[in-house]
């Protein structure tokens, strides 16, 4: 028993060299110092604060948010303001979602400012055709603050805000019968990654965002009001690795994800070591 004691020992150990060279390398990909770091552990607890959803960002509370917009067939949008500007496929566009309520408050809003200078960033977080995307977009001025107090609110400041936006949405559509564009859009994106809101006892993700303040449904369905939570929530670090396995972050950055997974392995391998001694 010894023998094979040893055998195993050895094996873990070497496993446990292979898994430190890959650590290092991944945080070398990711602009981090490995030699900043002790162990596994160490780098576990710095691998989340380090994850930017989207680089360069100015991180300015309502300059910037994430927006849920619709996946249209370009061929029933031939004269769309957005198709040579943000096209999905060859065969669809993008829209914001108020267009499908017969709203224009992206587009005006953008009127009133050169557009040039009034977007710094408007980026394709995560597209499916037919289905939906997610758009970050932000300007050199606080205009998502209004963007976000209009109906159907399908902006919030954050990507937790804006999950608990759609599990909103979601409550709405499976509890209220509410199969407006924005519930039934919000419900099959959730379903596209796996969110129900009806699993909130049992999906950490699902419970984790709807501890989170409300938002403007339920804000609005309480008090008749929408009021912009002056203060961004923390996320989590189970939320930010989540996010980056479905892919929701893009980038040099993915890198982490492989660092995080090869030190939940060295971890489990020096549990095991510590078993053997």
């Amino acid at each position: 028993m010894k023998i094979k004691d040893a055998v195993k020992r050895e094996l873990l150990i070497n496993r446990l060299n292979e898994l430190s060279a890959d650590i290092a390398a991944g945080l070398l990909a990711a602009n981090m110092n490995p030699d900043l770091y002790e162990d596994e552990e160490a780098v576990l607890s710095n691998i989340a604060p380090n994850i930017e959803y989207v680089s360069g960002s100015s991180n300015t509370r309502f300059y910037g948010s994430f927006a849920l917009w619709a996946s249209e067939a370009k061929a029933e949008n031939p004269d769309h303001w957005m198709t040579d500007l943000c096209s999905s496929s060859d065969t669809h566009l993008l829209k914001p979602v108020e267009e499908l309520y017969g709203r224009m408050d992206t587009y005006d809003e953008l009127q009133k400012h050169d557009f040039l200078d009034c977007v710094r960033a408007h980026l394709t977080i995560f597209d499916k055709p037919g289905l939906g995307a997610i758009l970050y977009n932000e300007a050199t001025l606080p205009a998502h603050k209004t963007l976000c107090s209009f109906h159907p609110y399908y902006n919030a400041p954050t990507l937790h805000e804006f999950f608990r936006l759609l599990l909103e949405w979601q409550w709405a559509h499976y509890f209220a019968d509410n199969n407006e564009h924005m519930a039934v859009i919000s419900t099959r994106v959730l379903e596209y990654f796996g969110l129900d809101v009806r699993n909130e006892a049992t999906d950490p993700i699902v419970a984790f965002l709807m501890s989170l303040p409300d938002q403007q449904v339920f804000q609005y369905m309480k008090t008749g009001n929408v009021q912009q939570n002056p203060d961004e929530p923390l996320a989590t670090d189970e939320f930010k690795m989540w996010a980056l396995r479905k892919g929701i972050v893009k980038g040099s950055i993915n890198s982490l994800l492989t660092v995080y997974e090869a030190c939940l392995q060295a971890r489990q391998i020096r549990n095991s070591l510590k078993a053997l001694r």
